[in-house]
């Protein structure tokens, strides 16, 4: 039974961990390169570094992309097993109706 709360407390780790993917995709795509630039010329760090990623958008979007479906994967196998075990064999259908519902 204390595997079942570790497993959804895992479950929720890994949402927290999808959402901030979708939040760093979101961020990296609609970031104004102009303003970015004009950061790094003055020395900003943070926005040099920016900059730098901007060169090589697909790079950086699809690394963001691969661990946000990693993460989403991993959530749906623990919500699977979970599932599996409390409700038998619909509990396959079961978790990944709820985990559709869920990452969506």
């Amino acid at each position: 039974m204390i595997w079942i709360i570790i497993g959804i407390i895992v479950i929720v780790a890994f949402i927290i961990f999808s959402a901030f993917f979708a939040a760093a995709e979101m961020a990296f795509v609609s970031a104004d390169r102009v303003r970015v630039r004009e950061k790094a010329m003055k020395g900003d760090k943070k926005a040099k570094l920016l900059e730098d990623l901007m060169e090589n958008p697909d790079e950086v979007v699809s690394a963001i992309v691969v661990g946000n479906n990693l993460v989403n994967i991993a959530a749906s196998i623990f919500a699977g097993a979970i599932a599996t075990y409390l409700f038998g064999s619909i509990g396959v259908g079961v978790a990944t109706a709820i985990m559709t519902l869920v990452i969506v």
